[in-house]
């Protein structure tokens, strides 16, 4: 499975970064248009705090990130996820050709099809996560837990192209 586990997640890594590339040439944010997200997100802090009455301990760190950086992240952060998905996908495989033991331990009686499972759950998620990696604004758009250090992150591409979509000002729209 490349990676040893139920997913080849090199596979989905290339399909992801292929998915996500389709798009055209997307350059890496300059500091400068860092710095405005930043501002933004110190702002939102402060706003925040004042309605709750709690301050924030240290400024929360953000990044703005490229798709291809989204493919990477997201497929480790949700590296747990897709385990335990290809873990089910192999059970009920097992269970529908009639083997009671999962599918990576029944390998001869399934033959192939266990050596598949981590090629077609590789496919699936990257496929998936190129996708998402379109349409993504920031770290929180789906509620999906991360294994990772909780660093929020934008896509200025994504946001710059809603406000484009939708007719917005970019600049007041990325506040």
């Amino acid at each position: 499975s490349g990676s040893g586990g139920p997913v080849n997640l090199e596979l989905a890594r290339q399909v992801g970064v292929a998915v996500a590339g389709q798009s055209g040439y997307e350059p890496k944010a300059v500091p400068e248009e860092a710095r405005t997200f930043d501002e933004a997100v110190r702002a939102s802090e402060q706003l925040i705090s004042g309605y709750t009455r709690l301050s924030a301990d240290e400024p929360l760190r953000s990044d703005l990130i490229t798709r291809v950086e989204f493919v990477t992240q997201t497929l480790q952060g949700w590296q747990w996820l897709l385990e335990r998905l290809a873990h089910r996908f192999s059970a009920e495989l097992g269970r529908l050709g009639g083997v009671e033991e999962p599918v990576e331990t029944a390998g001869s009686a399934l033959g192939p099809m266990s050596q598949m499972t981590p090629l077609l759950m590789g496919m699936q998620a990257g496929t998936l996560i190129g996708h998402l990696s379109k349409e993504f604004l920031t770290r929180f758009d789906i509620a999906i837990p991360r294994e990772d250090d909780g660093q929020l992150f934008f896509l200025p591409t994504n946001i710059d192209a809603v406000a484009v979509d939708y007719g917005f000002e970019s600049r007041p729209f990325r506040r």
